[in-house]
């Protein structure tokens, strides 16, 4: 994720294939793109978290989210409480 952006076009390309044969094949293995995506950056975001003391702005942008509130959003969504809440949580100290 170059610049925190990840474009399934990029992605395709770098694997060699049609943007279309991507998203067949991710289709075909019950998955999407987003799915992939968002799986990534949940688990980045964590592992990110775990280091403890980070800025969160900065984790936000590199995980290429427009501004913090918007990976707020993102990470409350999946994990049903805010990165701060869940890096406390997990034993470390933002």
């Amino acid at each position: 994720m170059p610049r925190g952006h990840a474009v399934a076009e990029r992605v395709a390309r770098s694997l060699g294939i049609s943007e279309r044969t991507l998203h067949r094949r991710l289709s075909e293995s019950g998955t999407s793109f987003q799915d992939v995506l968002d799986q990534f950056r949940i688990e980045e975001s964590e592992r990110l978290l775990l280091q403890g003391k980070v800025d969160l702005a900065a984790v936000a942008l590199a995980l290429g989210f427009s501004e913090q509130a918007a990976w707020n959003r993102f990470f409350r969504r999946l994990r049903n409480m805010s990165p701060t809440a869940w890096q406390n949580a997990n034993g470390q100290k933002g």
